[in-house]
């Protein structure tokens, strides 16, 4: 799925229409190299992450700066054996999707995840993955 854009504001915006739609066992991933972010819809919650030290190579190492601006951000830090990666759990109400307002707040915190702590150069590097975790 490509997701190219011009601007990190238009690549929010795309990706908060997207989690709007979001149906039962739906994934949406946001990549660039080593780093990503991804939810799944699971029935009531949307489970967000944000790629944590546990899945990352050496080099690429979360400093304290950057997990703190995570943190910031409104990302839980990892709490294996539950989570290994920072994460965000968000409650849906049946049988609505994600509110519009829910759906912006989680692209802000995912794409602000790749452009402020990850330092990923241009929106159009981002690759987009979207698929259904139970088909």
């Amino acid at each position: 799925m490509p997701m190219t854009s011009p601007t990190w504001q238009e690549l929010t915006r795309t990706v908060a229409e997207r989690l709007t739609r979001l149906d039962d066992g739906d994934v949406l991933s946001l990549q660039h190299g080593d780093f990503y972010t991804q939810c799944q819809m699971a029935e009531v919650w949307l489970h967000a992450e944000a790629v944590s030290n546990h899945h990352l190579p050496p080099e690429h190492q979360l400093s304290a700066e950057q997990e703190e601006r995570l943190r910031a951000d409104g990302w839980l830090p990892p709490d294996p054996p539950n989570n290994s990666n920072w994460h965000v759990k968000v409650p849906v109400l049946a049988p609505m999707p994600l509110s519009d307002d829910e759906g912006a707040r989680l692209a802000q915190m995912m794409v602000g995840a790749l452009r402020d702590v990850f330092k990923i150069d241009s929106p159009d590097l981002v690759q987009g993955k979207a698929f259904n975790a139970f088909y």
